[in-house]
């Protein structure tokens, strides 16, 4: 009953409050069978309302009758209630007694007299004290009671019966208690001796035993031992004696014999007399530790125990049981019980010492054992924090950061405590943090002591910014910022795991974290994690129970039930995130579908729980036990890949620092390893929505090319507004990290340490993955760079374009990605700035306006032009300018063209989305109208940046018509057309087509560029020549996405092909009488007549011709049994597909061979075989859109049966003119292909160049007729020998060298149904090489040179001598000077190679032979038992496969020979004449290399 319900029952008391009164006792009292003191919580509540009562009546509050009623019925209640009621009188005579209330004694004694009936007077004078006995008539005759009582107590004290054997005289001690218990405020321990000596000399006492008083007196009054403790230190100086005497005393509370340690226990009391005389230097630790119980090793032991049992618990946790889980039990908690320390002495004065405040001692206490083994004790760690919380008070008042209003009080000192002046915040060092450390985790008994120490460090870290170099290590040690690293790990972070979910906690500790940076937080929550449990057995338990949790919530959820368990996952992470973090990510790296689930249900945590995550994170990225590889080494593991999507959802929906992140990146890329970038890659695209652009669709690539507001709003698959803010914090953390610049350069140079370096013995196919994820994510990060940052801010953090190609040694192609953006915006603010510098500038004419804008080009990129030339050999400007190398790179798309169709898709769109929104009845009229408003502003902006983006490509394009001439200027004795063009494609086309697809479609519209610009010097025929033929390497050497760029490069290219295919008006508007389309270069500048251009039906046999170059390509690539080549076909087939195959039997004939592919990958390769199979399925969508060959270009049935060379077309009758000077070789356009003439490159003189010319070609005709003749000799000798065979039966079988010899026949039978007799036909070729020897052939130096002409020799000729002139025309080129000059050198490597292949078959046929010698002996002696008939057979079997071997290798040498001699006579870059591919008949298989037919036969010969 509380005092309120009490007084409740006073105010109506006669009416109902005393029957409530009887009724409440009787409902709490228990039964007449139990004892009134054996019931827990009822004994204290009746005495309590009983003693309420009597007090009530003696302060006269009740009635005394009343009182005196009630008690009288209550005593009835239960036989324990009168001596419990006597108890009460006594203890309020006591009180009443000392208030000295004549009247309320009056009222108390009546009412003990009132109840003598119901109490015995036995109980009354056994309990009541004396002096009460006449007020309460339990005595009749109080006179004689008083002597009576006077002669016992004489007798019982003060009367010896025995003989004093000490000569001791009791009385002694009684006056030594008296003079030591007194007050001795005016007296002195020096004083207090003299009179002990005094009592010890008249009363002779013993001294030891005076020792034992003092020391009870100082037992039963420590608050004395200001006095008392100098007294002793006096009266028994030696601190032995004093430890024995102590020693002593703890004996007796030790267990004797027989008894149970149990009920032995050492009073408190004695622990904190030894405490003070430890604090005071009366004993020694050392003196009185081995006095007591139990043994060091017995508690360590016992913490031993403890760990073990806490060990065995978190195993059986973690155990998966296979049984039911209805019969499954659940796991025993086997936990060893702490002794109480009243039962250890040695916790006991462990828990004394740091009760009074002596750290030292308690130091040295502790250092006896090892580390926590005491405090897992409450009563060891609640003393220790009241220390702590003691010492820290001063230094908490003045530094808490709080208000002066909101500052605590002073904390109550506890007894024998001494107080603490020192404020300073350096004192924390030596007074708070040793003890932080000892008490470690078990800081959780007192939570306000954690808020305490918390708030001290924010304070301290607050001051320490406000210095003037807070970073500095003298400010650092000042202001505790190591200090409060070690108290953080120590004992602030594990006493978190302790306690219940508290939010509250977690954010205080995160105020402090937040001013250290990540790797100081990373190496806290890394030991907090790990190692801080695996010495705190409660520590290991707690984590278990946590991990468990964890599990059961992993395992439940899901999309429907995210908010619940979320919320519940959030309470879990609120005191040990590590754990959960730790078990969510392997998961999450097994299961993807669990991404989305977690992520949205990561919203209830703690700004301390998302930074975990972010170090929990960079662990698993880190963990080196797992492989970051498939098995296969093929492609990147699925674990990586999971992860790398978690951190891209993560890190845009939270506040997490990326600062860890985006520097282990960084790291990584330090150590050459680019496996992270997919990292890099899913955060920028989640968090700044730029995707790479290899993902993108044409719409989307198309809208690239517009301004910045078409980019956001088409160009991404996410909306740029979305983004935003997540985009910022990706900036700012790039920023403020110093990591953009560092990034970018280190991605640019991993491209080719990811080659050379990182992938060493790795996969192909796991090479160009990681070379391609290198590539895109620098492309990505380069474009987010782009868009985040201002253009002065990039402008400012990027370094100089000269040190990007110099100190950094970044390849061109990335240096001008990286610098474009400042290049556009340099030129356009020095465009506005000269305009404004004139005075009309408003009224400026269009043509002023490009005047400006190309002085504005010219003075920006001359720097440039001066630093890129450094860059690549002096001879490679011999053939492009570089202001032409610097217009290229400099450039993008949104140059060249308007995307209008992508302007006018997305005004549509908009549009659209008003007449929705108007219709749209779900939405507010206010927010309907301001969605229409922000459409139609941005139908507006888009109109006016499509207005800007026309002025722009206008201006560009009369740049470039400017600066056209001075690209490829006609130089004398130097390379030809072709050579330029090699150098333009390989210097500008290739590298920058595969670098993204934006590049890609930007290279095809630059060459459609020049060529509409009427460049001089520039061949549009000979570059796309160069760009469709013998481009099987090309494919080859490419990478995945780099063969998808170059694909849409290749139908780039191809559309514009077709376009001027598809019409001749188109032709003749677009292409006829252009420079890149003439085939004879003259003297003067016009060229005006129709010969000197490839007219449309000859530029349609070219395009027949580049289409069969590609297929051929292609056909090697699917044919090569190699990954790398059929992956990059059959991807640039899937890129080109709107533009091939056109022709019909192109497609069958692709379309098998994709067949086979999807045949033989199908059970070995499933990805090439997945998508051959997606490429056959498009094939045949397309199969209606094929057209025939003769639909494609016009085909002549009557020159199939001419020879090759007789078909050619007629712009090839006529003989290329040749120019006195030298210079560049007219090209050709003949049998549908571009013609070459060769050029002699040093030439001092008209008249030497003859000379020299007619030397070289009489050679160059010796050796071709020595050709022709050992190859006509060597068919005709081949015809013998096929001829001299005899005809077979189908049953005869037939080897391999008959199968060779018959198909040379039905070769030589093709042939000669083709062309003329051999004689007809060599006697036509010597007349027409006698007749074109005898004419001067000059080489023109350029088309633009008025030089007077020389007519041909001849004005017309025959097909067949066409095509001897095209023939001597490839073969000059061959023979040039270069190659005669390195021909010896070739020849002796060739020799070399001849003798060495020699020498290994002769070596091979010995190895043969004696093989063959052994088996031939193992067979005879294994067949001793056959018959004679069957050994001789076989061994004539024998014989005939060692001549096939034998027979085999000379086939073989045979067509090494022949191989050879073909290679000497083919020509460098073109092939035999169009008709011959043109053949409907033509065996597509006879080109493939010879080294496939001999495959199978050389692989068994190494076998």
């Amino acid at each position: 009953m509380t005092p309120e319900q009490f007084r409740g029952l006073l105010k109506q008391w006669d009416r109902v409050g005393r029957s409530d009164f009887l009724q409440y006792l009787k409902n709490i009292i228990p039964n007449q069978d139990e004892t009134l003191l054996g019931t827990v919580g009822s004994s204290e509540d009746v005495h309590m309302c009983l003693y309420r009562l009597i007090q009530a009546g003696a302060d006269g509050v009740l009635k005394k009758e009343s009182v005196a009623k009630t008690l009288s019925e209550a005593v009835t209640l239960h036989p324990d209630l009168p001596a419990a009621v006597v108890d009460i009188f006594g203890m309020l005579d006591v009180e009443i007694t000392a208030t000295d209330d004549p009247k309320s004694k009056e009222r108390f004694y009546w009412i003990i007299k009132s109840v003598e009936g119901a109490v015995s007077n036995q109980l009354l004078r056994e309990r009541m004290e004396v002096e009460s006995f006449p007020h309460i008539g339990v005595v009749k005759n109080p006179k004689a009671f008083n002597s009576k009582f006077i002669k016992l107590k004489t007798k019982l004290y003060y009367k010896q019966r025995k003989f004093n054997l000490f000569r001791e005289e009791s009385e002694g001690y009684a006056k030594l208690l008296v003079e030591l218990n007194q007050d001795q405020s005016s007296s002195s321990p020096e004083h207090m001796l003299e009179v002990i000596k005094a009592i010890i000399g008249c009363f002779n006492l013993d001294p030891n035993r005076v020792l034992d008083v003092l020391l009870s007196s100082l037992e039963a009054r420590p608050d004395r031992h200001a006095f008392l403790v100098p007294l002793l230190r006096l009266y028994m100086p030696s601190a032995e004696t004093v430890s024995e005497v102590v020693g002593a005393r703890y004996g007796f509370c030790q267990p004797q014999p027989g008894q149970d340690e149990t009920e032995a226990e050492t009073p408190r009391s004695l622990h904190v007399m030894t405490a003070l005389l430890l604090r005071h230097g009366v004993i020694r630790l050392e003196h009185i530790w081995p006095w007591l119980l139990p043994a060091d090793s017995a508690i360590e032991a016992q913490h031993r125990r403890l760990m073990a049992a806490a060990a065995e618990y978190q195993r059986r946790t973690f155990v998966v049981s296979t049984k039911d889980k209805d019969k499954e039990e659940a796991p025993r908690d086997e936990t060893p019980t702490l002794s109480p320390i009243s039962q250890s002495q040695k916790l006991g004065l462990c828990e004394a010492v740091l009760s009074i405040g002596d750290w030292p001692t308690a130091q040295a206490i502790l250092a006896r054992f090892p580390d926590f083994c005491l405090m897992v004790h409450p009563e060891l760690a609640a003393a220790a924090c009241r220390l702590l919380s003691v010492r820290l008070d001063p230094i908490y008042r003045r530094f808490s950061g709080m208000a002066a209003a909101l500052r605590p009080a002073p904390v109550s000192l506890p007894p024998l405590v001494e107080a603490r002046p020192d404020s300073e915040l350096t004192s924390v060092r030596s007074e708070v943090a040793p003890l932080l450390s000892v008490i470690g985790p078990y800081l959780s008994s007192d939570v306000t002591l954690v808020y305490r120490v918390l708030r001290v460090a924010r304070t301290a870290h607050q001051l320490r910014l406000k210095e003037a170099d807070p970073d500095a290590p003298e400010t650092r040690e000042a202001f505790l910022f190591y200090d409060v690293l070690t108290m953080l790990e120590e004992a602030v972070l594990p006493c978190l795991v302790l306690l219940e979910a508290n939010c509250c906690l977690a954010e205080e500790i995160w105020t402090v974290l937040a001013y250290y940076p990540y790797q100081h937080r990373y190496r806290l929550y890394g030991t907090w994690k790990n190692e801080s449990h695996n010495q705190h057995p409660q520590l290991i338990r707690k984590r278990a129970d946590l991990i468990k949790m964890s599990k059961s919530l992993m395992k439940r959820i899901s999309k429907e039930n995210v908010k619940p368990l979320g919320r519940l996952m959030g309470k879990l992470t609120h005191n040990a995130p590590g754990y959960m973090f730790e078990y969510m990510l392997g998961q999450i790296q097994i299961y993807d579908n669990l991404i989305g689930p977690m992520v949205d249900s990561l919203k209830y945590i703690t700004n301390l729980s998302y930074d975990v995550l972010g170090y929990c994170i960079i662990e698993a990225l880190a963990n080196p036990e797992k492989d970051r590889t498939k098995h296969d080494g093929t492609s990147l593991s699925l674990w990586l890949t999971s992860l790398a999507n978690f951190c891209g959802f993560m890190f845009k929906k939270y506040n997490l620092d990326l600062t860890g992140l985006m520097q282990y990146v960084a790291n990584q890329l330090k150590s050459m390893k680019s496996l992270d970038l997919l990292i890099l890659r899913e955060v920028v695209q989640k968090m700044a929505g730029v995707e790479a652009v290899e993902d993108m669709t044409e719409e989307q690539l198309s809208a690239m090319a517009g301004g910045e507001l078409l980019r956001a709003e088409a160009g991404f698959f996410n909306q740029v507004r979305n983004t935003k803010k997540s985009s910022q914090r990706l900036k700012d953390s790039l920023i403020d990290n110093g990591l953009m610049v560092p990034m970018v350069l280190l991605m640019a140079q991993q491209r080719h340490c990811v080659v050379f370096k990182e992938t060493e013995g790795s996969h192909l196919k796991l090479v160009g993955k990681l070379y391609d994820q290198c590539q895109d994510t620098m492309v990505q990060f380069g474009m987010f760079l782009a868009s985040a940052l201002s253009i002065d801010d990039y402008r400012q953090r990027l370094p100089a374009f000269d040190s990007l190609l110099s100190e950094f040694h970044i390849s061109p192609d990335v240096a001008f990605f990286l610098a474009r953006p400042m290049f556009t915006h340099a030129i356009q603010q020095r465009y506005d700035e000269l305009r404004k510098a004139e005075k009309n500038h408003k009224s400026l004419s269009v043509e002023q306006k490009r005047e400006k804008y190309l002085q504005a080009s010219e003075q920006v990129l001359a720097p440039v032009v001066t630093a890129v030339v450094p860059v690549f050999p002096a001879k490679t400007w011999d053939d492009i300018s570089a202001e032409f190398f610097t217009s290229f790179w400099s450039l993008t798309l949104s140059d060249l063209r308007v995307p209008s169709e992508s302007y006018e898709k997305e005004v549509r769109r908009l549009k659209q989305q008003v007449t929705q929104l108007a219709d749209n009845r779900d939405l507010t009229e206010s927010k309907r109208k301001k969605e229409q408003e922000r459409c139609q502003v941005l139908i507006d902006k888009l109109h006016e940046e499509e207005k800007r983006q026309k002025e722009h490509v206008d201006r560009v394009l009369a740049r470039l018509k400017k600066e056209k001439d001075s690209w490829f200027e006609p130089r004398q004795a130097k390379s030809a057309k072709t050579e330029t063009m090699t150098q333009f494609v390989q210097m500008c086309l290739f590298p920058r087509c595969v670098f993204t697809s934006m590049d890609a479609l930007y290279c095809a519209e630059f060459v459609r560029t020049l060529h509409s610009l009427k460049t001089p010097n520039f061949s549009t025929l000979i570059c796309y020549d160069r760009l469709f033929c013998n481009i099987t390497y090309t494919f080859t050497s490419c990478t995945e996405n780099e063969a998808s760029r170059y694909g849409r490069f290749l139908c780039a290219l191809l559309e514009t092909v077709m376009h001027w295919h598809g019409s001749k008006e188109v032709f003749e508007r677009e292409c006829a009488f252009f420079p890149g389309f003439v085939t004879k270069f003259r003297v003067s500048n016009k060229q005006n007549e129709r010969s000197d251009h490839v007219d449309y039906e000859n530029y349609r046999h070219v395009c027949f011709k580049w289409f069969y170059k590609i297929t051929k390509a292609i056909v090697t690539c699917l044919d090569s049994r190699e990954y790398v080549q059929i992956r990059n076909a059959l991807k640039i087939l899937i890129k080109i597909l709107p533009c091939y195959p056109v022709l019909s039997h192109v497609a069958n004939i692709v379309e098998k061979k994709v067949e086979s592919v999807i045949q033989a990958e199908k059970n070995k390769r499933q990805d090439l075989a997945i998508m051959a199979t997606s490429y056959a399925g498009l094939l045949r969508a397309r199969k209606h859109t094929y057209i025939p060959e003769k639909d494609f270009h016009t085909v002549d049935k009557s020159k199939k049966a001419a020879p090759p060379a007789a078909a050619a077309a007629p712009a090839a009758t006529k003989e290329a003119t040749k120019s006195t000077k030298g210079g560049e070789a007219a090209p050709a356009v003949a049998n549908g292909s571009v013609k070459h003439e060769p050029m002699d490159q040093d030439r001092p003189s008209p008249r030497q160049e003859t000379s020299y010319r007619s030397n070289d070609r009489d050679e160059s005709t010796e050796r071709r007729v020595k050709r022709e003749s050992r190859g006509r000799d060597r068919l005709r000798e081949d015809g013998d020998r096929s001829r001299s065979q005899t005809p077979r039966s189908d049953s005869t079988p037939v080897s391999g060298r008959e199968r060779k010899h018959d198909t040379e026949e039905r070769r030589e039978r093709k042939a000669a149904k083709r062309s003329p007799p051999d004689d007809e036909m060599e006697s036509k070729k010597i007349s027409h090489r006698v007749e074109r020897e005898s004419d001067e052939i000059r080489v023109v130096e350029d088309e633009y040179f008025e030089k007077p002409r020389r007519p041909p020799a001849s004005s017309s000729r025959s097909a067949s001598e066409a095509s001897d002139v095209d023939r001597d025309a490839k073969r000059r080129r061959v023979e040039t000077k270069r190659s005669a000059e390195k021909a010896p050198e070739k020849d002796e490597e060739k020799k070399k190679k001849r003798k060495k292949a020699d020498k290994g078959l002769e070596e091979g046929e010995i190895r043969n032979k004696r093989e063959e010698k052994k088996d031939r002996k193992r067979a005879t002696a294994s067949d001793r038992d056959v018959s004679p008939v069957d050994l001789k057979r076989k061994l004539k079997e024998e014989e005939k496969a060692a001549k096939r071997r034998s027979e085999g290798e000379l086939e073989y040498r045979e067509v090494k020979e022949k191989r050879r001699t073909r290679r000497e006579e083919e020509v460098e870059y073109y092939d035999e004449p169009l008709p011959r591919y043109a053949a409907d008949d033509y065996d597509w298989e006879r080109e493939r290399p010879v080294k496939d037919k001999h495959r199978g036969r050389l692989d068994t010969k190494r076998r």
